[in-house]
C-alpha cells in the first residue's frame, strides 16, 4: 500500500508525530498568490470547515484578504470573488511550495453533504479544485462508515463521468480516526486503482485535531493542488498508447 503523504503532525501508522509549529504571523504584508477551492466530501464537512476557519491562525491571516492578487501564472481559480456569505469558508495560510511566510494561499472550503449538494465541477478544467474525502471523527458519536462510504462512492462515480483532463486531484483526509475506520476508508480508495477506469486518491492522516496539524494538512493538499496537472498526465497516456483513449 502506498504510504500516506507526510507533513507536520501527519504521519504513517505506528510512528510518532512530527512536531513543528507553523510559520509565525509575519509583521509585513504577504501577497495572496494562489486561490484554490477544496470540496469537502463527508457528513462532518461543515463542522470541520467552521473549526478550521475560526482557528486563531486563520483569524490572523484573514486580515490579509484585502490585498490584491500578485500577477503570477497560478493565480487563476474557480473559487469566485472575495465576498463571503454564510455558506462559504475562507482560509488564508502560507504556501509551502514557496518560501514559507512570503506568499499566501486563499483556500475556499466548500462542504458537499448529501444528495442536495452537487459538485461544482466543469467538463473543461478543474486544476484549482481539489476533492477531499473527509473522515473526521470529533468528540461526538462514532461516524457511520457505511453511510460515509456510500457518499464517497457516489462522488467518485461523478468524477469518473468527467473527461480525464477535467478530473481534479483527490485526497483522503483522516482526522482523529481509529484503526478500524482508517482500514475501512483506505480499502475503499485502494479499490479505485483496480477499476477499469482507475482513480488515484492520495492519503493524509492527522492524529489529533490541533490547529497546527489541521492547517498543515491543508497546506499539503494545497501544494498537491498546485502540482496536479491532469492535462499533462492525459497527454502522456495518449502518447504511450499511440492514440486516443
Amino acid at each position: 500500500m502506498e504510504q500516506p503523504s507526510l507533513g507536520p503532525g501527519i504521519q504513517p501508522y505506528g510512528k510518532s508525530p512530527l512536531k513543528r509549529k507553523l510559520t509565525e504571523i509575519p509583521d509585513t504584508e504577504c501577497p495572496v498568490t494562489l486561490r484554490v477551492q477544496f470540496l469537502l466530501i463527508g457528513e462532518a464537512s461543515r463542522d470541520f470547515a467552521s473549526m478550521v476557519v475560526n482557528s486563531e491562525m486563520a483569524e490572523n491571516y484573514h486580515g490579509q484578504r484585502r490585498m490584491s492578487m500578485a500577477s503570477l501564472p497560478d493565480q487563476h481559480s474557480s473559487a469566485g470573488s472575495e465576498l463571503q456569505d454564510a455558506n462559504r469558508y475562507l482560509l488564508f495560510c502560507p504556501r509551502i511550495d514557496r518560501d514559507e511566510g512570503t506568499e499566501l494561499a486563499r483556500i475556499e472550503l466548500t462542504p458537499v453533504v448529501g444528495f442536495g449538494d452537487s459538485l461544482p465541477l466543469s467538463r473543461q478544467q478543474n486544476e484549482n479544485i481539489h476533492l477531499i474525502f473527509l473522515l473526521y471523527q470529533d468528540s461526538g458519536p462514532r461516524r457511520n462508515m457505511s453511510d460515509l462510504s456510500t457518499e464517497w462512492i457516489r462522488r467518485l462515480a461523478e468524477v469518473r463521468f468527467l473527461p480525464k483532463i477535467a478530473r481534479p486531484a483527490l485526497t483522503l483526509l483522516m482526522v482523529s480516526a481509529d484503526d478500524e475506520q482508517m482500514r475501512f476508508a483506505e480499502e475503499i480508495m485502494e479499490k479505485q486503482k483496480d477499476m477499469d477506469d482507475p482513480l488515484t486518491v492520495s492519503t493524509k492522516l492527522v492524529e489529533t485535531p490541533s490547529e497546527d496539524d489541521l492547517i498543515s494538512s491543508l497546506q499539503l493538499v494545497c501544494k498537491d493542488t498546485v502540482l496536479w496537472k491532469p492535462h499533462a498526465r492525459y497527454t502522456m497516456q495518449v502518447e504511450a498508447k499511440g492514440g486516443c483513449e
